[in-house]
């Protein structure tokens, strides 16, 4: 993902997230810069974006960034990514644009040495996110703007089966 992509990730989210969960271009540009190779689009085969994951080197120690933060500082040591979106087009469900971007980012945890990816799920998509391997944190809170119900969660790479979610999807950084 690049900057030049930031029209499609917009036009993404507002069709993925109600709009309480919407984050500023701004926001998300911070993001994406601090990002660098931890950001993917998935595109169909005509090239059109149909999601995109964006996730950050971390420190499973730190508190984790509110939702349309404007700044986001790079941590030192970082051991593991936090997964700040993941989202698709209502119309590409089904075909595992999800299950896939989930596993590239597990994946680039992996060759990254970093030993897993926490996340913050909004209340209605904590159960798809556990089907994926994640589990709750529990005593660990959802930072603001994420809404009632919110749950970090975390799920430690597993290079084998990463690999395979990511398959044959055509994502690009």
């Amino acid at each position: 993902m690049t900057t030049d992509d930031l029209e499609a990730v917009i036009a993404i989210q507002a069709r993925a997230h109600l709009p309480e969960f919407h984050e500023s271009r701004e926001s998300f540009a911070c993001k994406l810069a601090r990002a660098g190779e931890t950001a993917w689009m998935a595109l169909d085969e005509a090239g059109r974006a149909l999601g995109y994951c964006l996730a950050l080197a971390w420190q499973s120690a730190l508190p984790l960034p509110v939702l349309d933060a404007g700044q986001v500082a790079a941590v030192e040591r970082p051991d593991c990514l936090y997964l700040h979106d993941l989202a698709v087009l209502p119309e590409a469900g089904g075909q595992q644009v999800g299950r896939r971007l989930a596993g590239v980012a597990c994946a680039a945890a992996m060759s990254l040495g970093l030993r897993g990816i926490l996340l913050v799920s909004l209340a209605d998509s904590a159960g798809w996110w556990r089907r994926q391997g994640w589990s709750d944190q529990p005593g660990r809170s959802a930072p603001g703007g994420y809404g009632p119900g919110a749950i970090v969660m975390f799920r430690e790479t597993d290079c084998r089966s990463d690999r395979e979610k990511a398959g044959e999807s055509r994502l690009t950084k």
